[in-house]
């Protein structure tokens, strides 16, 4: 299928960077975030598409679950609709994340300095331009558990936590809010 490119890098760079240099690859008005090895559902791009011809949507999330080594699907995380004030507690919206290109190029792409809370980073930073998030309260998403994921050991990538911390400080530093993480 001509429509996929693989694009190799020369060293390992980080997923900010990775993700980064895939999107310079990447056409259409909109991209979707996935990492390599989770699934989509079978309905996933049209349920994606449906909401797009009917709303005028920046930024487009449905719920997601886990995904056993045995194919099992188990812990079902149902998503609210897109509430700022609980973005600043966690990263809710995770995968699968759909966000208009022209968004993403405003934003300058993914931030490396946030790697392991990249999307996070992301997700706080469309926040600050767009209103316009929409949920699809359906499991799109099939996240791949495995013992060397954070989907079930959130010790797994220590680093992700603090870089989480870091970039909930910049974004409130932005907003010059004065608060203590």
């Amino acid at each position: 299928d001509d429509r996929i490119r693989i694009v190799f890098m020369e060293s390992n760079q980080g997923i900010a960077e990775a993700t980064n240099r895939a999107l310079e690859h990447a056409e259409g008005s909109y991209v979707g975030l996935l990492d390599n090895d989770d699934e989509l559902s079978l309905d996933c791009l049209y349920r994606v598409a449906a909401l797009l011809n009917a709303k005028e949507a920046d930024v487009v999330y449905s719920d997601e679950d886990l995904v056993g080594e045995d194919g099992r699907r188990f812990s079902v995380f149902h998503k609210p609709a897109f509430n700022p004030a609980l973005l600043l507690s966690h990263n809710f919206i995770n995968h699968f994340l759909v966000i208009r290109r022209s968004l993403l190029d405003q934003l300058g792409g993914l931030r490396s300095q946030f790697n392991g809370a990249q999307d996070f980073d992301l997700v706080l930073r469309l926040s600050e331009h767009t209103d316009r998030i929409e949920h699809i309260p359906e499991i799109l998403y099939h996240w791949r558990a495995s013992e060397t994921s954070t989907s079930i050991n959130h010790q797994q990538k220590s680093y992700a936590h603090e870089a989480g911390k870091r970039a909930l400080e910049q974004w409130l530093q932005t907003k010059q809010i004065n608060a203590e993480i």
